[in-house]
Parts: structure tokens; C-alpha cells; sequence
């Protein structure tokens, strides 16, 4: 059974289409009754307004339904989470000796977290890492900071020879580039 030629339109346009506007354009068809024939006239000019107005009642029924239904979840007044109890700060480096690992270290230190943890490579990097260390120690004395250091530049190696020592509930890794 062919396509009857004025719902060919139908299937060139299907950006246009939803569910419920191709069962209203083409349940006549589904039924046996064509377009070309006196028994259903239906034109291509009233299967557009068909298309049109299930198209827009259901865009104003999703904006009505979003701003209806979508409500933002309340902030709460006193949160539950402090920076200083909860939450330990991953940083693996290669570089310890950029100005921005200062910069970076001191930004995360004024927040406060419970501990940092640096991990660089090798035992000239870690030497290094504490000497990068001093001024922020000095200036943040209440933030635990240690450094720690691995055989292999890997990132998922450094990472995971701290991980075992967090003990807080959220931890976060830091990426410096």
C-alpha cells in the first residue's frame, strides 16, 4: 500500500514531527480513506494547521509545566559540610617550582581544607615541593599539608598512592596548567 502524495510531506520535514501530530495527520490513512478521494478531504493546508497547533499546545504546555513543577531546591540556612572537617585537597604536580603552584596552593589554603596532599615525582621533586611549601606553611599554619612522591610521572599512580589517606568524606583533586 502506497503513501498517499499529500503526506509524502510527512516524512521530508521531520524536525516538525511529533507523536501525537503524525497520529492526528494520519489516522484517516491508517483507516483507508486517501487524501485524493471526496471521502476524507484532507489537504496538505489543513494537516499544517493540524501540525501547527499540536506543535505549540505542547510547547505551552512544557513551559507551563516547567514553571509549575521546577522549583529550585531550597539552600539551607546552616549547611552541614565545613571546608575544615570534610574536606582533603589532592594535588599532583610535576612542576612544584612554577609561580602558579604558590598562587594555586594559596588560593586552596584560604578556603581551608582538613589536608592537602602534593604529590610530585621523585625525591629531587619533593625536596623542591617543600621548598615551594615554606611560604604558604607560614602564611596558612592551621592547614595540614603534606607532600608525598612516586617513581612514575603517572598521574592515576600519585593519585592513588594518597588516596588511601584521606580520611574525610569529600576529597578534590586539583589540576594545574
Amino acid at each position: 500500500m502506497a503513501l498517499s502524495p499529500c503526506l509524502y510531506w510527512l516524512l521530508a520535514v521531520p524536525g516538525w514531527l511529533s507523536v501525537l501530530s503524525v497520529v492526528i495527520v494520519t489516522w484517516p490513512y491508517l483507516l483507508g480513506v486517501s487524501c485524493l478521494t471526496n471521502k476524507w478531504p484532507l489537504t496538505a493546508e489543513k494537516a499544517l494547521v493540524a501540525f501547527f497547533c499540536c506543535r505549540y499546545w505542547r510547547l505551552l504546555v512544557n513551559f507551563w509545566s516547567y514553571y509549575r513543577r521546577c522549583k529550585p531546591s531550597p539552600i539551607p540556612d546552616l549547611s552541614s559540610y565545613t571546608a575544615a572537617e570534610h574536606v582533603t585537597v589532592v594535588v599532583p604536580t610535576v612542576e612544584p617550582g612554577d609561580p602558579t603552584f604558590g598562587r594555586c596552593l594559596d588560593s586552596i589554603c584560604a578556603n581551608g581544607p582538613a589536608r592537602i596532599f602534593i604529590v610530585t615525582v621523585g625525591a629531587a621533586l619533593h625536596q623542591m615541593a617543600e621548598e615551594a611549601l615554606a611560604p604558604t606553611r607560614h602564611t596558612h599554619p592551621f592547614v595540614a599539608v603534606e607532600v608525598h612522591h612516586t617513581a612514575t610521572a603517572n598521574k592515576r599512580f600519585r593519585i592513588d598512592s594518597v588516596i588511601d589517606k584521606v580520611r574525610t568524606p569529600i576529597s578534590r583533586e586539583v589540576v594545574i596548567y
